[in-house]
């Protein structure tokens, strides 16, 4: 079964070994398998503007607070392409890593022009949309991720109030959830 962000796997896992060990064999035997993978979400969202890829896992179990899938799937979308051009780099096969960050670079723009808005507030208002727009590679000025940071602190203190908790991520928002906090100023919180 494929679902956006749950199938990347097959990319994400390779990749965060390579970086771990220095060892690039996982994904280079698997080189094959993960093109014909990008080959099938690339049919599947030829705009590369985000798609309901799969099954609608989504940031599964998040605490009434979703995500749409089209926003999810930009976003790691998005991060394989990236992580793609990185490891076909890795191996001097230019043609490929070049191929895969341009798709990167075109999903990053089709994000800023369906999702930003000015002063790095996003239009979809969830706790994930933040997380996953700073871990996923998408906002990348300083300036927004900063301010990105801060929307993403309020939303999570606004519900604190609200509801006395204040995550409202699920699968997909809650592991990067503390680190985008501290990468964006906002390590006080996080630590809370």
């Amino acid at each position: 079964v494929h679902a956006t962000a749950w199938s990347d796997a097959g990319v994400i896992v390779p990749h965060a070994i390579w970086k771990a060990t220095g060892n690039p064999a996982f994904f280079t035997n698997h080189w094959a398998a993960m093109n014909r993978f990008m080959d099938a979400r690339k049919k599947a969202d030829p705009e590369l503007k985000g798609t309901a890829f799969g099954a609608p896992w989504g940031d599964w179990l998040n605490l009434d607070d979703p995500t749409p899938h089209e926003y999810i799937d930009n976003c790691y979308f998005a991060l394989i392409a990236f992580q793609m051009s990185e490891m076909a780099a890795a191996q001097n096969k230019t043609e490929e890593a070049t191929k895969y960050r341009d798709w990167a670079e075109t999903l990053r723009n089709n994000f800023r022009t369906n999702y930003l808005l000015p002063e790095g507030e996003l239009k979809i208002k969830s706790q994930s949309a933040y997380v996953l727009a700073l871990d996923c590679g998408i906002l990348i000025d300083p300036e927004i991720r900063k301010k990105a940071g801060a929307r993403l602190a309020a939303l999570i203190k606004s519900r604190a109030n609200e509801k006395n908790t204040g995550m409202t991520t699920g699968f997909l928002g809650t592991k990067p959830l503390l680190p985008m906090l501290t990468d964006t100023g906002q390590h006080d919180l996080a630590l809370n």
